[in-house]
């Protein structure tokens, strides 16, 4: 309680120098949580309820939004996630309420697409961040790449060469948070091959995976549909390759 003829105290300075309490604050004082998922105070909210139960879902199935959106969501790679996407995704996280509602919610320019931001605006922000910085000081990503990440030509960027690399390129966000989103497959370091979706995420210029064509087998035509590969399937490939990139 403060009287009116009080002095007001004298006011606590940080002894942090000023760019080291900003990178502080982002550290500590991260507004969104990439990680963490929506709280308990988020989850009892009437308005965008479906939606946030659903994020903290994918929180609990794949750690970040990024590994989400890339292994679970957009299995494709084109960039957007379509309806049948997502009832897919939907089932394999273990969403029991309405699809309906949930997609409503998350189709908020209602194109009939769902993108990264619209999943998660604080996740698609960092990934942009980082790509414009490296575009306008090395025009492409893959110049930043060579030039600030990739600095010993081995293909294999640690935590500590991306944290570095992200300071020569001035990014001001938390590196180590970063590097986490990026590691989609979890081994630890980042190549060129892993991050090069960086490029046509952002710009929206992403191309799709090639679908099966259909085949001619004896006297019956094989369609795509039944030519691919089921979600089992995909998913053993995503590990042995995983595992690939580990003994590398």
């Amino acid at each position: 309680l403060e009287m009116w003829f009080a002095q007001p105290g004298p006011q606590m300075r940080s002894v942090l120098h000023p760019k080291a309490e900003l990178e502080q604050m982002a550290r500590v004082k991260d507004p969104h949580d990439t990680f963490k998922g929506p709280t308990a105070l988020e989850l009892q909210q009437t308005t965008g309820k479906a939606r946030l139960q659903f994020k903290k879902l994918l929180i609990d199935s794949y750690g970040t939004y990024v590994r989400a959106w890339r292994e679970g969501l957009d299995r494709d790679h084109n960039g957007l996630l379509d309806y049948a996407e997502f009832k897919v995704a939907c089932t394999d996280v273990g969403y029991g309420s309405s699809i309906k509602v949930l997609w409503n919610e998350l189709d908020a320019n209602k194109n009939g697409t769902v993108s990264l931001r619209e999943l998660d605006k604080a996740t698609a922000d960092q990934i942009d961040k980082i790509f414009y910085l490296a575009s306008k000081r090395y025009q492409t990503w893959e110049g930043a790449w060579e030039a600030v990440f990739d600095t010993c030509g081995d293909d294999r960027v640690k935590l500590q060469a991306f944290v570095t690399g992200c300071r020569l390129l001035g990014y001001g966000g938390n590196p180590d948070r970063l590097f986490e989103l990026l590691d989609t497959d979890r081994t630890r370091y980042l190549s060129r091959a892993t991050t090069s979706w960086i490029t046509g995420a952002v710009l929206g210029t992403e191309i799709p995976e090639p679908k099966p064509q259909a085949e001619e087998i004896g006297s019956m035509m094989v369609t795509g549909k039944y030519r691919s590969n089921t979600k089992s399937r995909t998913r053993l490939c995503d590990k042995t390759a995983r595992e690939h990139r580990l003994r590398q």
